[in-house]
């Protein structure tokens, strides 16, 4: 099972970290678990990790990664993190049922 890391006090950061996770999800089949500053999430934590990001709108750049990733507009830090923890937790559940991981589209 990985383990991601984020360190500082800009919360927004914690959106890069989980789209790593989802990426790592989808390769691996299993969530990763998510270290931030020095407190641990187990791996069926996301939700609380998106939890914890502010309720900003996402900056331009982080607009554009999450676009690439989702059909539907996506607003604010804290909503969008719990889009890609819901995400990952399905990409987990798909990949437990089936026995592996869920295949690239």
């Amino acid at each position: 099972m990985a383990t991601l890391q984020f360190e500082g006090s800009d919360l927004r950061g914690l959106l890069d970290t989980l789209i790593e996770a989802v990426r790592i999800t989808s390769e691996e089949g299993e969530r990763p678990v998510i270290e931030v500053n020095g407190k641990i999430y187990r791996d069926v934590e996301l939700l609380n990790v998106a939890m914890i990001m502010p309720d900003d709108d996402l900056s331009e750049s982080h607009q554009d990664q999450i676009d690439a990733m989702f059909q539907k507009q996506q607003h604010g830090y804290r909503r969008t993190g719990c889009n890609l923890a819901h995400h990952c937790n399905q990409i987990a559940a798909f990949a437990k049922e089936k026995g592996g991981p869920k295949p690239a589209p």
